[in-house]
Parts: structure tokens; sequence; C-alpha cells
């Protein structure tokens, strides 16, 4: 896997994050320290507060925001900047999902 170094662009390429599966619904908060982009929930919340942390391309301050399948994070942390992409997986038929957002 590699991460994206550097600022946080204005706009967004999926392909270039690793994709984080997820089964079911998970919030922005533990999809950060799932996917390795901050230490705890603590460094998620301030992350979050802080207008680090996009969505899509857009700035998301809800700690507790749904994501789904495909959606783009990216955090700004002070030494880099990260990414990762959210993908789902169908527990009724044991697929994976992946849908990217460019």
């Amino acid at each position: 896997m590699t991460w994206k170094t550097g600022a946080m662009s204005q706009t967004h390429d999926a392909y270039q994050y690793p994709t984080v599966l997820v089964r079911g619904e998970i919030k922005l908060g533990q999809f950060l320290k799932l996917a390795g982009l901050v230490e705890d929930g603590a460094e998620a919340r301030i992350a979050i507060q802080s207008g680090d942390v996009r969505v899509n391309g857009e700035v998301e301050t809800r700690r507790g925001h749904h994501l789904a399948a495909g959606d783009v994070v990216e955090v700004e942390l002070p030494a880099q900047a990260a990414g990762a992409v959210v993908a789902a997986q169908d527990k009724s038929r044991g697929r994976r999902s992946r849908a990217f957002s460019a």
C-alpha cells in the first residue's frame, strides 16, 4: 500500500489510495482508526473537528458521518497527507463491491 504525501489536493484520485474493506456501515471516526490514518479516537476527533478530513473532496467535520462504498477519505496531518477508499462487502452474497469516485 502507498499513501499520498504532501498537501491535500482540491481533487482526488481514488486509485492513488489503498482500499479498506469494511463490513456493514462505518462512521468516519471509526474508519480513520481502522485505515490507520490516525493513531486513536482522540486524534480522529481532533483531525475531524479541525477540518483536516475530506470525504469525496469535501471537508467533513462530523465524526459520526456514515461512509458508503466508494467514498474517498483524505486526512491532512502536520507531517503528511494520507487517504483511503471505502470498500464494502455484501454479507448476504459474500461479494466485495468497489465503487470509485474520480
